[in-house]
């Protein structure tokens, strides 16, 4: 029997692991957005690390008013304050003991985003009183890629501007970690330009499902922090279908067109309709030390894995289809070592 377990965990072992995309869009990542003024920006500051996405997490709850212990989770994650610790009341220690924040108590202003973002220092002229997570997301949404004193809040998470244009395939290829392991990941071709995509990618006006992206139009991508020499698409925004809702706030998407597209982002800030107004940035970032790698989506760290060259790239399968193949396999496997310990000689038959 033990001769028979031994060979099914062998040939366990030697299946390859699939690394399948989850992925999130402005219909998927929280279920109360989609409708939002503020959804485009929600989207893209989750994707940064500026909004930490808290997994099983379905509301954001857009028109509730920011706490200041929210604020001080979400811009001490942002900046690494708790170091490696993932604990949120950790991290809002950190951010208070840091001096993001003066106090965790009460409703956050805009004074308070100053602080913790910005280290007081921006030029952020907002009416007095508490803000709204949702009026959060469209002042933070101006600095995706409009640069404060040089820096971008994509700068600060060390997010680079991919490429552009149409997403002529979309594949999957075998690659190894470090370790040897090998595993699948899903690879775009965007305007001549082949990557990877990273484990968890938000996206905006497309499906979550990288099968059918094929033709779209890619208005501007972001690559993350680079893990084993390998930056993957964390963030993508394609085209808006023609005819979509009007209204919907454009100065995050407009900011980051210009980056990805090699504009001066500096040159004009992006206007958002329903967003409250800000003076042009005329201060720092927070200082380098503080963002960007820390904060960043721990599944790159997870799933980025070095290609060995020359190796195929086979046509993309749905996500479902992927996971299939192998629970199929494992599923087979351990039926027939069940079928072997039955029929083992000698063995007694109830």
């Amino acid at each position: 029997m033990y001769k028979y377990l031994t060979w099914l965990l062998a040939l366990l072992l030697m299946l390859p692991t699939v690394v399948s995309a989850h992925i999130a869009n402005e219909q998927s990542l929280y279920d109360d957005i989609a409708y939002s003024d503020a959804r485009d920006p929600i989207v893209l500051l989750s994707g940064l690390g500026v909004i930490p996405y808290t997994h099983g997490a379905a509301l954001f709850k857009p028109k509730d008013v920011l706490s200041r212990s929210d604020l001080a989770y979400w811009a001490g994650s942002f900046t690494g304050a708790a170091g490696e610790q993932t604990d949120a009341q950790a991290i809002r220690k950190a951010a208070l003991a840091k001096g993001l924040l003066s106090s965790l108590d009460g409703d956050a202003t805009a004074e308070d985003i100053n602080q913790a973002y910005f280290q007081g220092k921006a030029s952020i002229q907002l009416p007095a009183g508490p803000i709204t997570r949702e009026a959060f997301a469209q002042l933070m949404g101006k600095w995706v890629s409009s640069p404060v004193n040089g820096k971008s809040l994509a700068d600060a998470a060390g997010f680079i501007a991919g490429p552009a244009g149409t997403l002529e395939k979309v594949a999957t290829k075998e690659v190894k970690d470090g370790s040897g392991k090998t595993s699948t990941v899903t690879v775009l071709s965007i305007g001549g330009t082949s990557l990877e995509l990273n484990a968890h990618p938000k996206v905006l006006h497309a499906a979550a499902d990288a099968a059918v992206w094929e033709g779209k139009k890619v208005e501007a991508s972001w690559l993350g922090p680079e893990q084993n020499g390998v930056r993957q698409i964390q963030l993508l925004v394609f085209a808006q279908p023609a005819g979509a809702a009007a209204g919907q706030p454009s100065g995050a998407v407009s900011g980051q067109q210009q980056a990805a597209s090699g504009n001066n982002a500096a040159a004009a800030q992006p206007a958002s309709p329903a967003a409250p107004s800000a003076a042009p940035p005329a201060a720092a970032q927070p200082s380098p030390g503080s963002p960007g790698a820390a904060h960043a989506d721990h599944s790159a760290a997870n799933h980025a894995v070095q290609a060995a060259p020359g190796e195929p790239m086979t046509a993309q399968k749905p996500a479902s289809a992927s996971f299939a193949v192998p629970i199929v396999i494992i599923v087979l496997l351990v039926a027939l070592g069940f079928w072997m310990f039955r029929r083992k000689p000698g063995r007694s038959r109830s």
